[in-house]
């Protein structure tokens, strides 16, 4: 065993070519039968890097309002989740051109990113090149990541990153002080991408500080440095944050679909409707018993990554008491969603305790089993993988072709069409084709709690306001703002409802005259008076000047900080 890790010094670039090889091999049966899985959250997340792409693509930008994607209803939606990444991802649609080749060449870029990070976080905490090898291919391919490649969840780009963030708290712990710029571009990257993860892990940071602050000599500098990251952080991720304060403190949106039953969601260890994985399981279980047979020996750092792993283990388990948390923060229904999100830092924390625990050569013989197991367990999760992606094949080529229709307005009833539109140069036709009447963040009249989200039907009234408003309309985007343009066939002044959403910020125009009463839906949708024949209407977002003011300190920030990059490197040459 000692000889086979004294010849794995893989250096370079090595382990990331090998981390590369398995990302195109797992998803070599996509490419191959050309498909693009439709999931669950697919047609919500393609409206929004759709709109971005359009966005590039045109030159016509707006940060807040969708004038492109989501039947160019005027939503805010890429403002308040990942603004920065949306565009990336739009970026990488127009290069990718169509759905399918998007989809296969973000999951690349999602397994590479994830497995390196896993890679890097356990090297940099002595763990062998070889285990950490192994540990990051059975994270590239554990449950948070695969949620991306089955059924587009989002969650699984904040997963990817959270390596990134563990790395940092694991820093702050073994060397007593904090890297405060390397932990704010951290924690802004995944504020750019998920905002549920960077608060989940700024959580599990929490122990690492409070372990590092205990054995540092110089706490006071550590506790300065600590608020020096938050405040960067504030600054870099200011469109984040600031963008959410904009709109939510001018409007009543409607938060997202609240679970209601989070007791009944949560997980379970063996049994139930959300289990943990067998081999995931059997990983966690080795990092327990590595704490309790070897407590004496192992590293005080060891210690805390694998309590922290499992009480992030024990949050989003059924032995947790969600309905008492529930009772006393209702709102947190719509904001966690659901328990299985924790799932992040186990999988993370676990894993690398599984390489520490291989690393360890005071195990002597037991070690062999253990190694045997863990690589058994890698080739599992790889094997299933692409087993499953053979079933999705299956699934795309059959009579069904989208792997979830919840809430989905389907527009035709010939399979081939809706292939054809995921393999099509033009993005939009899928979007056409099949809507989902997901109704996150639109703008309400009242309050709608999370008891009262049912009962006010947003996914129907978006159904019939927005998708199917009945109206004969043609929408242009130019200079930022949109024009809607629809013929009143009537001799006379008449009601319209427009497919279009007004925020409280939203500046209307309606045939050259603006509007500063704007009768709206239930869920913000204009109404107005057309005149016989053409009328034009247009739309604008104008935010406050506080937020603009603090936009361009935020970029500024940006500017300083890149230029003194460019500079420590070019005097590191």
């Amino acid at each position: 065993m000692k000889s086979i890790e004294n010849k794995f010094q893989w250096r370079h670039g090595l382990p990331y070519l090998f981390i590369l090889v398995i990302a195109c091999l797992a998803l070599y049966q996509q490419w191959h039968a050309q498909s693009a899985y439709i999931g669950l959250d697919s047609l919500f997340h393609m409206n929004r890097f759709y709109d971005a792409m359009m966005q590039i693509k045109t030159g016509n930008y707006s940060y807040f309002q969708s004038f492109f994607g989501f039947g160019q209803s005027g939503r805010v939606v890429n403002a308040v989740y990942g603004p920065l990444f949306a565009y990336f991802n739009g970026l990488l649609l127009l290069v990718t051109k169509n759905w399918v080749n998007y989809q296969i060449v973000s999951s690349i870029l999602l397994f590479i990113i994830s497995g390196s990070l896993m890679y890097h976080l356990a090297v940099k905490n002595r763990v062998d090149r070889l285990w950490a090898l192994v540990i990051s291919v059975c994270y590239m391919f554990s449950t948070p990541l695969l949620y991306w490649i089955n059924g587009q969840q989002f969650t699984a780009w904040g997963a990817a990153f959270v390596p990134l963030l563990m790395l940092c708290g694991t820093n702050m712990m073994n060397e007593e002080r904090i890297a405060w710029i390397k932990l704010a571009l951290s924690m802004t990257l995944v504020l750019q991408i998920h905002n549920v993860t960077s608060v989940i892990s700024a959580l599990a940071l929490i122990p690492f500080f409070m372990v590092g602050l205990f054995k540092s000599s110089n706490r006071r500098k550590m506790i300065l440095d600590l608020f020096k990251a938050i405040g960067l952080t504030l600054l870099l991720s200011f469109n984040v944050w600031g963008g959410m304060l904009e709109l939510f403190s001018s409007n009543h949106l409607l938060p997202v679909a609240p679970d209601l039953h989070l007791a009944a969601d949560s997980l379970y260890f063996i049994h139930g409707a959300t289990r943990l994985e067998y081999s995931a399981l059997l990983m966690f279980i080795l990092a327990v018993l590595y704490l309790v047979v070897r407590w004496r020996h192992i590293s005080l750092s060891t210690r805390v990554i694998i309590l922290n792993g499992l009480f992030f283990l024990w949050i989003p388990s059924h032995y947790f008491p969600w309905k008492l948390v529930a009772n006393l923060l209702p709102a947190i229904d719509s904001v966690i969603q659901n328990p299985i999100r924790f799932l992040v830092i186990p999988y993370t924390l676990l894993y690398l305790a599984v390489g520490l625990l291989l690393s360890d050569r005071s195990i002597k013989w037991f070690r062999y089993i253990l190694a045997a197991i863990t690589i058994l367990i890698m080739f599992n999760e790889v094997w299933k993988d692409v087993q499953h992606v053979k079933w999705k094949n299956h699934r795309f080529n059959s009579d069904i072709v989208l792997m979830s229709n919840r809430f989905t307005v389907v527009n035709t009833k010939d399979p081939d069409k809706l292939r054809a539109a995921t393999r099509s140069d033009n993005p939009q036709k899928i979007l056409k084709l099949a809507t989902k009447s997901t109704s996150d963040y639109l703008p309400v009249k009242k309050k709608i709690s999370v008891y009262d989200f049912s009962n006010f039907s947003p996914y129907y009234k978006y159904r019939s306001q927005i998708i199917n408003p009945g109206l004969d309309a043609n929408n242009q985007v130019k200079n930022g703002l949109m024009t809607v343009k629809w013929t009143n066939s009537s001799s006379r002044v008449k009601n319209h409802q427009l497919s279009v959403v007004k925020y409280a910020h939203s500046i209307v125009t309606l045939n050259g005259k603006r509007l500063n009463n704007v009768k709206l839906t239930s869920i913000g949708a204009i109404i107005v008076k057309g005149k016989p024949g053409v009328n034009r209407l247009t739309i604008k977002y104008s935010p406050a000047l506080w937020f603009s003011s603090l936009l361009m300190v935020s970029i500024i920030t940006w500017i300083i900080l890149i230029g003194d990059g460019i500079r420590r490197l070019i005097s590191k040459k």
